[in-house]
């Protein structure tokens, strides 16, 4: 998750980018203050129902955190876990086909029925990881999931990456300045690579 906001932090400087945490509890409201009405939980009744206004209602309650476009994460986890293949299947498309966003951010979650779906629309995955045997060990079964279920594309836009150390962090001011040289030369070299 800090590695999410961060990269999306720097691509902002770029373009438009919004940023969408899918998971169940990412502890997101409490750190970085986001207001009670309207959040994520909202707009997925709203995908459930097909509402062609959903963007609207995303527009409404997306929050900009110094530059960087949030829509506040689902208060319930049960929330992500209601929606079917197709439901995925219709929001991500339509979030890429009708929203003005440069770049969209999604931090997928196992809370989704099918993660699949969420990778269809992709055109980068981007996987953190430690550099230990267990750590190897899910990222071979990530690559066999994807072959098995024909989703060679993602598997040509899957990076891995070894991330430096960040500092902690407790709120939205020590999230944006916890970043060490070290974090802050490998996600610019990151970014500068995507822009190329």
């Amino acid at each position: 998750t800090t590695f999410g906001l961060l990269y999306s932090k720097m691509l902002a400087k770029k373009g438009k980018v919004l940023y969408l945490n899918l998971e169940p509890f990412s502890g997101l409201a409490e750190r970085l203050g986001f207001r009670e009405d309207g959040n994520l939980s909202d707009v997925l009744y709203y995908i459930k129902e097909r509402k062609e206004t959903v963007f609207h209602y995303i527009q409404t309650w997306v929050e900009n955190h110094d530059g960087l476009y949030i829509l506040p994460p689902v208060l319930v986890q049960s929330d992500i876990g209601a929606l079917e293949e197709e439901d995925w299947n219709w929001f991500f498309s339509e979030l890429v086909g009708k929203s003005d966003y440069d770049v969209i951010v999604v931090e997928l979650s196992n809370s989704m029925r099918d993660m699949q779906v969420g990778f269809q629309e992709c055109s980068k995955l981007l996987v953190p990881s430690l550099r230990d045997y267990s750590s190897a060990v899910k990222i071979e079964e990530l690559k066999k999931y994807l072959e098995k279920t024909g989703q060679q594309k993602c598997l040509s836009v899957m990076e891995i990456l070894y991330l430096p150390k960040v500092n902690a962090w407790g709120n939205e001011e020590e999230l944006w300045s916890c970043m060490n040289e070290e974090y802050t030369e490998y996600l610019t070299a990151l970014v500068e690579k995507e822009q190329e």
